[in-house]
Formats: structure tokens, sequence, C-alpha cells
């Protein structure tokens, strides 16, 4: 074939320059052969018309490919616009709609959240014995329980068919780590400045809490704990700068005198009356747990308190376990290695677990209000078990007692939005009442 000079591939440049369009360019190819396999040695230029022709071609062989690929996730798009046009109340999920779903799901939850509750601080309470009297071994081995969190947390995730379930629920999680998200330094930092003192928390809390159990009670514990959204209120005044109403200090006010009667009940001056000053710090600690979290980390989703949790049980078995054997060694708990109850301390483990984790789930799919009920509802639970299983009774000041703390809990749970309204139109009335 033919090859163009250099001279005529100038000329022709030129020109084309002129006319702003470019010439054709012939093609110089050599076939050679090696083995079986046939070379071809080309160097092509074609016409920018067919270069155009080529591209567009190619492009839209791109884009079906690419629609082809991804057809599972344009289907998902094409749902999720569909059902965001549709107003909650209306959407049909197995011929419910989700309000009802969400107050269906939301009554289960809060039977499983006071079972478990009221399960946990029986099993508890069970620990003890001659040869067990160890509740920070409680406390350490029940809190490597909540490892297991997180994981559970995903398994409803992973049963849901939609792209990108895992890589966005992760990124969701991290955003607590800060604004780098998942990776080996910020974790590094968050495990050592917010998870590590928080462990140490929920450590003391929770030592605090099942050492009350060796005095008293579980009943009795439940409803002392109970007190802990009105100490929730008060760090919320000083470190939150929440707004003060006179409801709430009435409920603060009506929780202290339900304490003082159930210590009154129990008999100043006894050992029952340390296991009732154990509760009342373990309460405070909870409020100072939640008040450190909500100051630090937010308003955080149920995935991400569930990482949260999965974290701070790492912690736990990572670095608190030495604790374990300088209180024994120190002969500070009894503790029988080869009397373990497993029994109970695996119940109590497997309880709290659920509770923590059905807390996390209740608040992400449910309303927060079926959490708090929950919550309260374990106390006459475990009032009831104590009388069934334990032979215990209630006497009257013990009910007025438990009633007092009960009835300010719910006194915390109005929300604020009632509230406001409340005091305007308390003021709207005064002001009306000044104008006649």
């Amino acid at each position: 074939m033919e090859s163009v000079s250099e001279d005529d591939s100038l000329t022709n440049l030129l020109t084309a320059d002129k006319n702003h369009q470019l010439p054709p360019v012939t093609i110089d190819q050599k076939v050679t052969h090696s083995g079986s396999i046939t070379h071809i040695d080309q160097h092509v230029e074609i016409t920018p018309s067919k270069r155009r022709k080529s591209k567009d071609k190619n492009i839209k062989q791109d884009e079906e490919r690419i629609v082809v690929n991804n057809d599972d996730v344009i289907k998902y798009i094409d749902k999720e616009i569909q059902n965001a046009a549709i107003p909650d109340e209306e959407r049909n999920i197995c011929g419910c709609s989700t309000t009802v779903l969400k107050i269906f799901i939301g009554i289960i939850i809060v039977i499983f959240i006071s079972i478990s509750w009221t399960c946990a601080t029986q099993f508890g309470k069970s620990t003890y014995s001659v040869h067990f009297k160890a509740p920070y071994f409680t406390t350490w081995f029940t809190t490597c329980f909540m490892v297991a969190i997180y994981p559970i947390f995903m398994i409803p995730l992973m049963c849901k068919k939609t792209p990108w379930r895992l890589r966005t629920f992760l990124q969701e999680s991290a955003i607590i780590l800060g604004p780098r998200g998942l990776c080996l330094q910020s974790l590094t930092c968050f495990l050592f400045r917010v998870i590590l003192p928080f462990c140490f928390t929920w450590l003391l809390t929770n030592y605090l809490y099942f050492r009350s159990l060796e005095k008293l009670l579980p009943g009795t514990v439940t409803a002392v704990f109970s007190s802990s959204s009105c100490f929730v209120y008060i760090l919320s005044l000083l470190f939150l700068k929440d707004a003060f109403y006179f409801v709430r200090l009435f409920s603060v006010l009506l929780s202290i005198g339900g304490i003082v009667l159930i210590g009154y009940d129990e008999g100043f001056g006894n050992s029952n009356t340390i296991g009732i000053i154990f509760v009342v710090l373990a309460a405070l600690g909870s409020a100072v747990y939640q008040v450190m979290f909500k100051r630090i980390i937010g308003n955080a989703t149920g995935n991400q308190v569930a990482f949260f949790l999965t974290l701070l049980g790492i912690v736990n078995i990572v670095i608190f376990w030495p604790v374990l054997f300088i209180l024994d060694f120190y002969n500070y708990e009894t503790l029988d290695w080869n009397m373990l109850p497993w029994k109970f301390l695996i119940g109590t483990g497997v309880m709290g677990a659920i509770f923590n984790y059905l807390v996390n789930f209740g608040i992400s799919i449910t309303y927060p209000l079926f959490i708090s009920v929950g919550v309260l509802l374990g106390v006459p639970l475990s009032s009831i078990v104590d009388a069934i299983v334990r032979n215990s009774s209630f006497d009257w000041i013990k009910i007025i007692a438990v009633a007092m703390v009960l009835f300010a809990f719910i006194l915390m749970l109005i929300p604020n939005e009632k509230l406001n309204k409340y005091d305007h139109a308390c003021v709207k009335k005064k002001k009306n009442g000044e104008n006649v």
C-alpha cells in the first residue's frame, strides 16, 4: 500500500485548517505471523466523523452495560422515590400501615424490654452465695456480652435485599468516630479518648447496681434505680442548659421523697441502708453516663449506639480484666473459681445484652416512648417475681414509695413541646385575667 509523503501530509493539514476540518489519513499496516497467532501491526487514523461515530457507539455500549449491571440499583431507587411520595401513615406493609406496624412492634418490644430487665436483675441477685460475692466480676463478665450487640443489630439489615446496605450502614455508624470516618487513626483516638472514660463510668455504675442486689430485693433496686431520670434532668440543667419546668422540679422532689420512704421502710442504720445508697449512686452514675453521651456524641441513631456499645465491650475485655485478679488477690471479693455460678452469670449477661439491644433497636424503628414504658413496667414485674420466687411482700409504705417514684418517672416522660404549650396557655390565661 502506498504511503503519503511528509510534504503532502503537511499541505493537506494546512488546507484542512483553513476549511476547519481534518483530512482523512491512510492506514499503514504490516502483517506478521508468530506460530498460530496472526499479528496485525498497524497505525490507524480515521476521519473525525468516523471517530465521533465510534466514540458514540462505545459510550452507548457502556451505558447499556451499566444499565444491565445496575438494574437492581435502578429498581431500588425508583421504589424509594415512589415510597417517599407516600405519607408514612398510608404506606402498607403486609396489609398494615406504617403507624400501626410501629405500634405493634413497639408493644412487643415493651414486653421484652421489661422481661429482659427483670430477668437480668433477678439473675444478678441469684449469683450471690457463700462461695460467690463478686459484683465486679459479674459486671465485667456481663459487659463482655456487649460485643455482640452491633453484629446482632446488623442481622435485620442483612435480611433486606437493598444495594449498598452493608457499606452505608458501616459509614453511618462510623460517623461518631469523627470527620475521617472509619480508619485506624480515628478508631484508636476514639477508643482512648471517648470509649475508655465511658467504659469506666459504665463499669462503676453497674458495679454499684449489682452491689446493691446483695442487700436489697430486685423489686426495690429497680424502683429506686428508676429515679435516674430525675438525676438526668438535674444534670441536663447544669451541663446541657436544658429548659426549666416546675413539673419536672416536682418530679425530682417526688422521686426523692419516694427514695426516702423506701429507705425508711428498709430501716435506717442497718445494712439495707447501704444497699439504698449503692443503688442511688448507681442511678446517679447512669444519669452521668447519659448526659456525657448526649454532650459528646449527641443525637445518635440506633446503629451508632450499638456500634458504641460494641466498642465499649471490646475495651472492657482488653483493658479492665486485670481488676478481677487485683480484687481477688486482696480479698475484696469472694470468688471461688471452681464454683462459679455460670448459669446465673450467663443469664445475666444474655438478658443484659438483649435489654440493651432492644433499647437501641426499638429507638431506631418505633417510638421512644415505648422504650420508657418498657423500663417502667420492669419495676412491678420485678416485684411480682420477688413475691413468687423469693416469698417477699410489700407493705403499704413501700407501695406508696414505689408509686411515688414511678409517678415521678411518668412526669419525666412528658415532652418539652407539651410543657411549652402548657406554659404558654397559663401565661395567656393570666394576661387575659389581668386585662379583665
